[in-house]
């Protein structure tokens, strides 16, 4: 009874990872999990069957097996059928060499002379699982190496190999208590055996669920990332907006001047024309935050933070010098710019106001892009054991990603970032690589 239930584990075993890399490289074709739980259902039955029928007859079996997969890929997901034929011949050589492996791992000399022997002829059972467990680890590495939604880094190698490698190490200390059992209990044998596949489940559930929190959280930075692009648009639209507002008012009130200068010409009251040119003169002297670069994308972001920095009464100095175009596309400009500005004006408005102030500069040449920002603050800024300095604002879940999305921006464009926390003053510069135009960031 023990046995069968062992194989059953097995084959759902079996059949859970090669959905799992079916579902990845063609996707489901029904949405619906029923449809996708009964056809697997009755693969299981008839492989059950097929084991039955073709008993000593491996290759017969291993052929009939084969057709079984190819019907219900054919049927439960989606894609040309020469790509699915090519996933089977994939499968065949995974499992083909998951086998070997197994096979290979039990001739290891770290077993002694005296129960090599044993150790070859074990029951199947347990061989069977660390086949598959072998064959999970392969079709993970596979995933791994052609489907790059999820960047693989050094720690999720590790725990790729670990997981298997822990659940061998299970059925190995398996192996060694049926040796020292030497057959005397063969109930107590078998037992052994489906607890030993039990652990490997919940060893490899425990994992699947680890790697499904980090997959919730890759889509919520995403999702944070989107939110963070749309705010931008939001920005450089309401940026455009207030120009074009300021373009129909002065349109609007130059009728009116030149109306009211050829009254004064007319009159001949010259005096009052002087006087009059003198003032209109003096208001278009008047310093004001138009920022004019020619750059959409950066006279938009400015314009707008510029103006709302006013709100707070604080001085912002700027100094852009552009000699070439800039080839970072608005939506990332946006990013860099309208974090680290909102960062700084957020510092800055707590001082008083004879210290509020801060000092922005943006320059482009024919390869590289240099953004620097500085403004004064109050207190001690400290990195946490990340690196980052943690934010201050009370809701600690949706701030604090302003940096954070700066760096990726770094990152994407193969750029580096400096951050100087010395003086009282946070300062932090940006130099980023432009590609010619044409050509996007990797």
């Amino acid at each position: 009874m023990e046995t069968q239930v062992l194989a059953c584990i097995i084959d759902i075993f079996f059949i859970g990872t090669q959905h799992i890399l079916f579902k990845q490289f063609l996707g489901k074709k029904y949405k619906n999990k029923l449809y996708l739980t009964a056809g697997w259902s009755i693969c299981f039955m008839l492989w059950q069957a097929g084991g039955n029928l073709s008993e000593g007859h491996k290759l017969l079996y291993y052929l009939y097996a084969w057709c079984i997969d190819l019907t219900a890929l054919c049927t439960l997901y989606r894609g040309h059928t020469k790509t699915k034929i090519g996933l089977m011949n994939c499968i065949v050589l995974l499992r083909a060499a998951a086998e070997g492996t197994a096979a290979l791992l039990f001739t290891l000399p770290v077993w002694p002379a005296k129960e090599r022997y044993f150790v070859q002829s074990i029951q199947p059972g347990i061989r069977s699982i660390i086949s598959q467990l072998f064959f999970f680890l392969f079709v993970k590495i596979v995933l791994a190496i052609f489907i790059k939604q999820i960047q693989m880094k050094s720690a999720d190698w590790f725990e790729l190999f670990l997981v298997p490698a822990g659940s061998i190490a299970i059925c190995y200390a398996v192996c060694h208590v049926i040796r020292r059992n030497n057959g005397k209990d063969p109930g107590g044998t078998e037992f052994l055996q489906v607890m030993a596949t039990v652990l490997t489940v919940m060893n490899l559930q425990a994992y699947y669920e680890h790697r499904r929190l980090k997959i919730f959280e890759l889509k919520d930075m995403k999702n944070e990332l989107m939110r963070q692009q749309m705010e931008s648009l939001r920005l450089q639209y309401e940026g455009f907006e207030k120009q074009w507002e300021r373009l129909c008012v002065l349109r609007h009130n130059m009728a009116n001047h030149y109306a009211l200068e050829m009254e004064y010409l007319e009159k001949g009251q010259y005096n009052m024309l002087l006087e009059y040119c003198g003032e209109r003169l003096g208001e278009i002297k008047k310093p004001a935050h138009i920022v004019n670069t020619g750059n959409i994308g950066i006279d938009s972001i400015l314009n707008y933070k510029l103006e709302a920095a006013g709100k707070y009464q604080i001085k912002a100095e700027y100094e852009i010098e552009l000699r070439k175009e800039v080839t970072v596309s608005d939506i990332d400009l946006n990013i860099l710019i309208g974090n680290l500005f909102d960062n700084a004006v957020e510092a800055v408005k707590k001082l008083d106001a004879d210290k509020r102030k801060l000092y922005i500069a943006i320059k482009a040449d024919d390869t590289t892009f240099f953004l620097e920002i500085n403004n004064p603050y109050a207190g001690q800024r400290v990195k946490d054991c990340k690196g980052n300095f943690p934010t201050r604002k009370k809701d600690k879940a949706f701030h604090g990603l302003g940096l954070k999305e700066v760096k990726r921006m770094v990152k994407k464009y193969h750029g580096k970032m400096a951050i100087d926390t010395g003086s009282g003053e946070f300062s932090v510069k940006v130099f980023i690589y432009m590609q010619a135009k044409g050509t996007a960031a990797s």
